[in-house]
């Protein structure tokens, strides 16, 4: 008898940020702490991502063109199974203010850049 699905799946990981190196080492570090990683270039591309493959977790820039990530956040809490996906937001906004918004959009941490990679993968 054969089986279809993997017993032990790896959780996944969706990585949203309009820099393509960023999203690049992000990718890496949660790679090698085991994570299947999805990634976007913005907020559209990440929602869609997020209906067809239900990531455990979301990497998310907050400053980018088009859909920021405290919309792209706020849109996600309302999706199907979007309510209990942890959220960590990543930006270069370190001001109590964006702080506040990103949490009151349904971000579970915040963490700023420059990110530490080798902390990234114990998050």
């Amino acid at each position: 008898m054969m089986m279809d699905s993997d017993p032990n799946p790896k959780p996944k990981a969706l990585v949203v940020d309009d820099d393509p190196s960023l999203r690049l080492f992000m990718s890496a570090a949660l790679k090698k702490a085991g994570f299947d990683v999805l990634d976007a270039d913005g907020g559209a591309v990440a929602l869609d991502l997020f209906v067809a493959h239900r990531p455990d977790l979301i990497l998310l820039d907050l400053v980018m063109p088009g859909m920021d990530g405290f919309e792209t956040c706020t849109t996600l809490r309302k999706l199907p199974g979007g309510r209990y996906t942890q959220i960590l937001m990543v930006t270069g906004l370190d001001d109590a203010g964006s702080i506040e918004r990103a949490f009151d959009a349904g971000a579970n941490d915040f963490v700023s850049k420059p990110i530490n990679w080798t902390m990234l993968g114990h998050s």
